[in-house]
């Protein structure tokens, strides 16, 4: 009786740590540089391809895109998000658009990659509340038309529409 409940204990020992231990395979610890700014490192990201000629076409680098919501009346809670030939994006609420972090910060956005007009991007998020050093990388997957990018975050579905910065700042 005795071996058989500490062959049980053992079980139930061996599953709890298995458990915690594949829980955290996914997470990554992103540390802080000499300025306090939370930067990725770059071999963390999968997508390290620059912009094609071809890809031009399809995304506009010189525009925003502003995020459409389904409420009737505009709020401050609109992200934007700019493309950038190096493969990076940036995405920020309207507010905080000027803000000066760099693309490694892991509050700029994130690194993208199109196939034909089928746009995937890759983003750190944090894996408990905004307090943490441990992040979960997300790949989402979209669509761009030709001033629209639909994309499916965390299995909500965003719709973003292309403002020219001529547009937006009246140059």
């Amino acid at each position: 009786m005795v071996k058989r409940e500490t062959m049980l204990l053992k079980r139930i020992i061996f599953l709890i740590l298995f458990y915690l231990f594949t829980s955290c395979i996914n997470y990554y610890h992103i540390k802080k540089n000499k300025e306090g700014e939370t930067i990725v490192d770059e071999n963390l990201y999968s997508f390290k391809n620059k912009m094609s000629n071809e890809d031009a076409k399809v995304i506009d680098t010189l525009s925003l895109y502003f995020e459409v919501k389904k409420e009737l009346y505009i709020n401050e809670n609109i992200q934007v998000l700019k493309f950038h030939n190096d493969g990076t994006f940036e995405k920020k609420n309207i507010k905080y658009f000027n803000s000066k972090e760099s693309k490694e910060s892991i509050y700029y956005g994130g690194r993208f990659k199109l196939e034909g007009k089928k746009i995937t991007i890759e983003k750190f998020y944090p894996s408990s509340g905004a307090k943490t050093n441990y992040y979960v990388k997300k790949i989402s997957h979209g669509k761009v038309y030709s001033d629209t990018i639909k994309l499916k975050i965390f299995d909500v579905d965003y719709i973003y529409i292309k403002k020219s910065l001529e547009a937006i700042y009246k140059i």
